[in-house]
């Protein structure tokens, strides 16, 4: 990553998207072509290196870069301030433009973005001593860390880094273990972080009541989490 942010650190955010929205899946060669076009030509790198940078982007391998996949590598790689790039993925996945993100689009935004955390987690959980939260977070490498917690006994503080911030909730300690996530992660799962999340950012940011978080207030859960 710190390669692909060094390529892109002359890339504006918004350019990137604009130049590639609507494109559908975008593929290699659009995406070498682009980036080619928005940066200077001492600047342009080799091929080997975008290559590199799409792959990146292109989070499930299927050889192309959806929207989704598009706005979440421009959150992590490109030049640009955290509000501009939280303003642009709030109107990524408002996907029927009507100014609100509803319980699924939240879910969808937080799913892509959290998902490589969750699997470095359970890569370290599977690979680490689960009574040791020292060797866990050695193991996971940054992408998420456990650490106990007084003020709720048998829980753990799980942080999850995420291309909009550091994600933060609670599981039971006993979820800790290779047996759980092995059997499809328990409260570990993506689906339970995922959720977790969302019941979070609608009880404390849902100031209205009305099940969706308007963009002043998904900025207000996103800057507050962390």
């Amino acid at each position: 990553k710190s390669e692909g942010r060094e390529i892109l650190k002359g890339v504006p955010l918004g350019k990137l998207h604009e130049a590639l929205q609507g494109c559908g899946s975008v593929t290699e060669a659009k995406f070498a072509e682009v980036i080619n076009t928005l940066l200077p030509p001492a600047d342009r790198p080799a091929p080997e290196a975008v290559s590199a940078l799409f792959c990146c982007f292109d989070t499930d391998r299927s050889g192309g870069v959806d929207e989704e996949e598009l706005i979440a590598g421009c959150s992590q790689l490109c030049s640009g301030d955290p509000a501009e790039r939280l303003a642009l993925a709030f109107r990524c996945f408002d996907r029927d433009g009507d100014g609100h993100l509803d319980r699924e689009e939240i879910a969808s935004l937080l799913r892509r973005s959290i998902e490589p955390a969750v699997r470095d987690l359970h890569a370290a959980i599977d690979f680490a001593d689960a009574s040791d939260l020292d060797s866990i977070n050695d193991e996971a490498r940054g992408s998420a860390t456990v650490t106990s917690t007084d003020e709720r006994p048998g829980m753990v503080r799980v942080k999850l880094q995420t291309t909009v911030g550091v994600a933060t909730i609670y599981v039971p300690a006993d979820a800790l273990s290779p047996d759980a996530v092995a059997a499809g992660g328990g409260a570990l799962a993506l689906d339970a972080f995922v959720g977790s999340l969302v019941d979070g950012a609608m009880a404390e940011h849902d100031g209205d009541g009305n099940s969706t978080l308007e963009s002043d207030e998904f900025l207000a859960f996103a800057s507050k989490n962390p």
